[in-house]
């Protein structure tokens, strides 16, 4: 005898209650698993915001110290020109340079003649045998006419033997023809003490670079281990000229190898440029407890669903009816044994 339509349904109900129990499960861990996702994409844009303002903060205060360095220089070699290099003249400068060193961001400020001979310095020592001829910034200076400032590679002093940055300018003769170099030099560990102010967490770092991808300074680098890095192969300077001058970047650091969100700005008055950076792993790490915690609810209340959800269908299939349209529960038992004759 065919089915009825009715009873067809009800044949079916049990299954539709499976799937609809099927579909609240993957409905909620969808959802929560979506909640999750953007909380993990809000954690990472507010870090990305921090590490932009850092950015900025760390770029003007490089912008700041080399605009002081270059006013100096400019001073200084007016003052060499003007006046020549005779010994009445490096006699008055040796007394005057230590009256300029009055920011704890200059390290030192050096004379030298057309041969790389010290002339004068702020530095309390002999230098009467000392020669910076063999300097790359002296070199680039006597091959060149350029008169802008030049900031250099970081280098030993001679000094002192700290790691130091070098700002230079060329001062020429009356006749035009290279006189020497006026020098002034800044600590690596300044700037390496002014970034260690700011909180980038553990693995974090603030750097400062040259646009030729060399390493200046950086912070939690206390014994200058990064000074001096070429990062030229980095995949951040490979395409520097189709990059903007400021942005977000996420990169695997060449140094010690931590996954790094990072915001990157290059000076517009210098030819240098700020990388402010947090690992990826210490901004994500809160999130990621979090989520754990709030996971684990989500996965409890999902299971609670199932199994009552199952136990209600289980339900369902046991009274289910049976083929002939009468329903499991209402089917006589089996007559016990003897009773057949008894009737």
């Amino acid at each position: 005898m065919p089915t009825s339509r009715g009873e067809l349904g009800k044949t079916r109900l049990p299954f539709w209650a499976a799937g609809f129990v099927v579909l609240i499960c993957i409905a909620i861990l969808a959802l929560s698993g979506w909640r999750e996702w953007e909380t993990r994409n809000a954690e990472l844009r507010n870090a990305e915001v921090d590490v932009a303002n850092l950015a900025h903060s760390l770029v003007q205060h490089a912008d700041d110290t080399f605009e002081l360095a270059d006013t100096l220089l400019v001073g200084l070699v007016h003052r060499l020109e003007l006046d020549g290099t005779g010994p009445d003249t490096i006699s008055k400068l040796q007394a005057y340079l230590p009256t300029r060193k009055s920011s704890d961001r200059i390290r030192g400020i050096f004379v030298y003649d057309e041969t790389g001979r010290w002339l004068a310095t702020t530095e309390q020592i002999d230098f009467s045998k000392f020669n910076n001829s063999d300097r790359e910034y002296f070199q680039r200076h006597r091959a060149s006419t350029d008169r802008s400032t030049l900031i250099g590679r970081p280098i030993r002093s001679r000094s002192g033997g700290q790691w130091i940055v070098t700002a230079s300018r060329r001062f020429n003769h009356p006749d035009g023809s290279f006189a020497g170099v006026a020098l002034i030099t800044i600590d690596v560990a300044y700037f390496v003490k002014f970034y260690e102010r700011f909180d980038v967490g553990a693995n974090g770092s603030a750097s400062l670079l040259n646009n030729d991808g060399i390493m200046l300074a950086r912070s939690h680098d206390e014994s200058a281990s990064y000074v001096g890095r070429d990062l030229s192969n980095a995949p951040l300077f490979k395409q520097w000229s189709s990059r903007p001058a400021a942005s977000v970047y996420y990169f695997k650091s060449p140094l010690d190898g931590v996954q790094r969100l990072s915001y990157y700005q290059r000076s517009d008055q210098h030819p240098l440029m700020v990388l402010a950076s947090k690992s990826q792993d210490d901004v994500l790490a809160p999130w990621r407890r979090a989520a754990a915690v709030r996971m684990t609810y989500v996965v409890g209340l999902v299971l609670l669903i199932a199994v009552i959800g199952f136990s209600l269908v289980r339900q369902l299939l046991h009274l289910r009816p049976v083929q002939g349209g009468e329903a499991g529960p209402a089917m006589l038992p089996p007559l016990p044994v003897g009773a057949a004759g008894e009737a």
